[in-house]
């Protein structure tokens, strides 16, 4: 296993999100409720787009979720009710920590996949904390 199969290949969509490694979310089928994420994202190029391509091709990360509504050590990662609470206020930890926690999340995550452990139980809140 390489740490560049670790990174995730799909983009968190929220403006200033340089999250590359938790758990990627897709936006709601629901289009009522996909329409309140993309309203609390507060991105333009959203605004252009179908419910369908938004659906089909932007992801929202853990990082930029409320706690309480990520389920850790399942698939799908999120509660039903959590569709409306995307979490997007300013985080308040530096550029430079930010990547100091991501790189040190990717070295834990490279060393338990080479050691057969998994990573889907692994809590990754702190990532999520601000100060």
């Amino acid at each position: 296993m390489d740490l560049k199969d670790v990174i995730c290949k799909n983009k968190c969509c929220v403006s200033g999100c340089v999250d590359r490694i938790s758990k990627r979310h897709r936006f709601p089928k629901d289009v009522s409720l996909l329409k309140e994420w993309v309203k609390n994202i507060k991105d333009q190029r959203l605004n252009t787009l179908s419910p369908q391509e938004i659906y089909s091709k932007y992801y929202v990360c853990d990082r930029n979720l409320v706690l309480e509504y990520l389920v850790p050590g399942t698939r799908r990662g999120l509660r039903r009710d959590a569709s409306k609470k995307i979490y997007l206020e300013q985080k308040k930890l530096s550029l430079t920590l930010l990547k100091a926690i991501y790189t040190l999340h990717y070295v834990l995550k490279l060393i338990f996949l080479q050691n057969g452990i998994s990573t889907t139980a692994v809590n990754h809140s702190y990532l999520c904390k601000t100060q």
